[in-house]
Formats: C-alpha cells, structure tokens, sequence
C-alpha cells in the first residue's frame, strides 16, 4: 500500500466498499458471505456507509499516451526500414535483421519449451510479424498452434493441480506446455524486438 497506493486503491479500497455494499443491501434476514481474508478489514470498517456504484463501476479510459506509447517502437522500426529502403540502400539488412532478430530469440523460446517443430517454426515466421503491432502476440500465434498440434487431454486436466509442482509435470502436460510455449516464445520476442530495434538504429 505504501510502494503502490494506486493499485491499493483500485484492487483493495474500491473492492472492499464495494463487496460492503452488496452484502450490506442484500435481500434477507441472514446473509453468509464468502470473501477473500484481506477484504474483511476494510469491509468492517466501511459498514454501512452510503456507497455510490455508478462511480465505483466507471472505469476509467485509458490516456492519449497510454494507447499511443504501444505503437511507438513499431512505427519507428517500419520508418527506419522503409528509410533504409529510399535513401540508404539498406533496406534489405534491415530488414533481415528485423526478421532474424525477431524470430531466432522467439524460436528458440519455444525450443526450451519444447514446442512441436510446428510450432518452433510458427514462431520464428510470427514474431517479427506481431512484434509491430500491440494487438497480437507472439505467444498467442504459438499457443495456439501448440494447442493444434497437441490437443490437450481429459487426463491433463485432471492432473493439472499435479503436474505443476514440477517442472516434469510442467512439460509432461499438455496445457501447462502451451502455457510454457506462449511465455517463453512471447519473452523471446520481446528481446528480439529491443535487440532488433537498436541494431536497426546502429546499422543506419
């Protein structure tokens, strides 16, 4: 609460008068309510106090900065190449680099997570792809090709809660590889695109 007063704010503050004033209105003589141990503090504390919904409900939109600061890096990276292209004779480096950058460290993500070769490749092609636009990622394309190639089972699902206090278990199982194969595909991406946009910026 100290170091992130905001985050309090919003994930403790708002949702304590807001579970108070559910319990607090709803129907009935005798209310049982289940809510998690660190809400009950500020719950008792707001008991009965006059809660205005509507404002607590509204969530906030997101600034101009916010929304454009994810686009950034991308069209930086699409203007250095095309600038490459126009004025430089170096629009082909850079954009191998770009490529190469991207998809190798996405590759080999999916390689430590053991992803099927598909799977491995799907990376590589979609990394430098989806590492210029915030609306998809990497891990998304690979995930879900890994769910394709190896479609998980009844029995991983019933030892999921098992499976997970290993790392055996983690790469044994189906869904808990393809939550691997979309981390670690996703992390490889995301270095790529910084190395990726740097040695595009030293190459210019």
């Amino acid at each position: 609460g100290k170091s992130y007063p905001v985050i309090k704010e919003r994930l403790i503050h708002e949702r304590d008068l807001w579970l108070m004033d559910s319990t607090y209105k709803a129907p009935g003589t005798k209310i049982v309510a289940v809510v998690g141990a660190g809400h009950v503090p500020g719950i008792i504390e707001h008991w009965g106090q006059k809660i205005d919904r509507e404002t607590l409900g509204v969530v906030p939109k997101p600034s101009l900065t916010s929304r454009s600061l994810p686009w950034l890096i991308p069209i930086i990276i699409v203007i250095s190449i095309v600038y490459g292209f126009l004025f430089h004779d170096k629009g082909w480096d850079l954009l191998n680099i770009w490529i190469l950058s991207n998809g190798i460290p996405a590759a080999i993500g999916t390689l430590i997570a053991r992803g099927h070769p598909l799977t491995i490749l799907s990376a590589f092609i979609a990394a430098p792809i989806t590492s210029l636009t915030p609306l998809i990622g990497a891990g998304w394309v690979t995930a879900l090709v890994e769910a394709i190639q190896r479609k998980p089972t009844v029995s991983d699902c019933e030892s999921l809660s098992f499976d997970t206090i290993s790392w055996k278990g983690w790469y044994g199982n189906r869904i808990t590889r393809i939550l691997l194969v979309m981390f670690l595909s996703s992390l490889g991406s995301v270095i790529g695109t910084y190395y990726g946009a740097i040695a595009i910026f030293l190459e210019l």
